[in-house]
């Protein structure tokens, strides 16, 4: 049983290295706020992005959505993406008042979103990407 876990393990390595496509991680950090991307991508295309978000809840957003309702607001939103098909999770601390959002999306869902609520163009370039996220976001890319 061992020599056959070895022998998948070694194979899917060896899928792996054969791949041509190569990944790019992005973080921000601020104060309490933090996020992480992860972008999987071959030559400047991407296919698959990852979305980590852990934040405080800004006064101004709570006041525009209600704070007793905004569990429920923040429950629907990843609900939303739920029925798109998109891997989600989400919590919401009414006490800290933070909120955390976890999105998964291939190269298929990309497709069929509107591609600049995920700070991307209609070619899904990489490297426009890298600068939108950079520029608008604080992100820092590697």
């Amino acid at each position: 049983m061992k020599k056959l876990l070895v022998i998948i393990a070694m194979c899917l390595m060896m899928v792996a290295c054969d791949s041509d496509e190569s990944e790019m991680v992005c973080t921000y950090k601020k104060d309490d706020d933090k996020g992480k991307i992860v972008v999987r991508y071959e030559d400047d295309k991407i296919h698959y992005l990852h979305f980590s978000s852990e934040q405080y809840i800004e006064d101004d957003v709570l006041d525009e959505v209600g704070e007793k309702d905004f569990a429920d607001y923040w429950k629907q939103n990843v609900e939303s993406f739920h029925k798109e098909g998109i891997s989600a999770e989400g919590t919401y601390d009414g006490k800290t008042r933070m909120g955390y959002i976890e999105l998964e999306l291939n190269l298929d869902q990309l497709k069929e979103r509107n591609y600049s609520d995920f700070y991307l163009t209609e070619n899904l370039s990489l490297k426009s990407f890298k600068k939108r996220v950079e520029d608008q976001l604080d992100y820092t890319c590697k």
